[in-house]
């Protein structure tokens, strides 16, 4: 018998996957055919004991081409960042941006600050985290000329650090700030950094102001949070936007960060009670989303009336084959570079939820939804993959490719327009 290493194994495991998905991937003609096609995926005896939701509809139309429970509350894992990017744009726009202040109390003497510097922020998930990078560095040395500039060198209190948004800011990387300052020739005495917790410092908004760090535009946290599923940009993005959304209820509670997308929901014809927003993440259990709602975000995103909102939600998607979550899935077949949609996963929990171009140039919004699966990952993922290699082949009129442009062409014409 021959004998196989485990890599040779591995290989021969992934161009199985391959080929199973592109067997289940055929043409389809009409809807019927097309939901026997998902039925045949969905139904396989692999998924006994679990609970598939998926709708998919057609977004010029409004047809409806397959739907399994599409009414039914599913765990949505990191699908709930749909909710939350597509409030923050709503609410804050795109080009918003987190701003983060130096200010001071005290006085100024004999370049001598006898008083205490005081760091006020709103939430920017990128300052003072591990996704700053260098970029802190440049920040502090640039607060640092701004001291050396209203005559400081020496700070002799203690450093408060608040965040308008959050109840209990980051800390630690004040000792970097520390040692930048004093590189720079501001040395800080005091060794005491405090926390205020639960919104303002007192008198926060008559102290004086040394300088601001601004992060980059929403747009491109939002890309961060679905292209690369970031659970911390999408906590605190979730509760900027109820800060904004309900601007004198003090800190943010939970509850109003429940509320903070009933609004566009409604809008979008979602019914908000169909939903429940227990974080901005998904990583809790206690979310639920409905295929059929998730789909009603997904076509509200779509025909948004400012076309800036519509094209950075769209656009923060991970790209099949190509980008962030779906890098390693799609990597053939006509989905690749076709598909955008958000992952989601926590355990015995698997979503996709996004849109796709068929065969025929046709736009479609879909949500895949398996709750309670007993197989792999993995497993899941290729039934996943096979539907969405269907939607992508699927014709329902005549079959006109030329239509359907792929990620790596409509980059290339941006390009080659702008």
């Amino acid at each position: 018998m021959p004998r196989f290493s485990p890599h040779r194994l591995l290989l021969a495991a992934a161009v199985a996957s391959c080929l199973s998905v592109a067997a289940m991937a055929q043409t389809t003609a009409t809807r019927f055919a097309l939901a026997d096609r998902i039925d045949e995926v969905l139904d396989d005896d692999d998924f006994a004991g679990a609970r598939w939701g998926v709708y998919v509809e057609d977004l010029a139309t409004g047809d409806v081409l397959y739907a399994r429970s599409p009414s039914d509350g599913f765990i949505p894992a990191s699908n709930m960042k749909l909710v939350t990017t597509a409030a923050a744009l709503d609410v804050l726009g795109p080009e918003f941006r987190f701003e983060t202040q130096l200010l001071y109390e005290g006085d100024i003497a004999f370049g001598t600050l006898d008083g205490r510097l005081v760091i006020r922020g709103n939430g920017d998930p990128r300052f003072g985290g591990r996704y700053s990078g260098n970029d802190l560095s440049l920040v502090f040395r640039q607060w640092a000329g701004a001291l050396q500039e209203i005559g400081v060198q020496r700070v002799q209190g203690a450093i408060i650090v608040t965040d308008d948004v959050m109840e209990s800011p980051d800390t630690y990387f004040v000792r970097r700030m520390r040692r930048v300052f004093r590189q720079e020739g501001v040395d800080v005495i005091g060794d005491t950094v405090r926390v205020a917790q639960g919104g303002l410092y007192p008198g926060i908004n008559d102290l004086p102001h040394v300088a601001t760090h601004t992060s980059p535009p929403l747009a491109s946290f939002v890309s961060e949070i679905n292209t690369e599923s970031n659970n911390l940009f999408a906590e605190r993005t979730l509760r900027t936007v109820a800060s904004y959304v309900f601007p004198t209820s003090g800190p943010v509670r939970p509850e109003l960060r429940r509320q903070t997308a009933d609004a566009l929901l409604r809008r979008f014809g979602v019914d908000p009670w169909t939903f429940v927003v227990d974080d901005g993440s998904g990583l809790s259990r206690r979310n639920r989303m409905t295929p059929v709602g998730t789909v009603g975000l997904l076509r509200g995103m779509w025909t948004y009336p400012d076309p800036a909102v519509r094209d950075a939600f769209v656009e923060s998607l991970p790209v099949g084959g190509y980008t962030g979550t779906l890098e390693r899935r799609y990597r053939t077949g006509d989905a690749r570079g076709n598909v955008r949609a958000k992952t989601g996963y926590v355990r015995r929990v698997r979503t996709l939820s996004g849109y796709v171009t068929t065969a025929a140039g046709r736009e479609l919004a879909f949500s895949l939804m398996c709750n309670g699966y007993r197989v792999s990952v993995r497993r899941v993922n290729r039934a996943q993959d096979a539907v969405v290699e269907l939607l992508a082949d699927h014709v329902g009129r005549p079959r006109d490719t030329s239509r359907r442009r792929t990620w790596p062409q409509r980059r290339s014409e941006a390009a080659r327009s702008g």
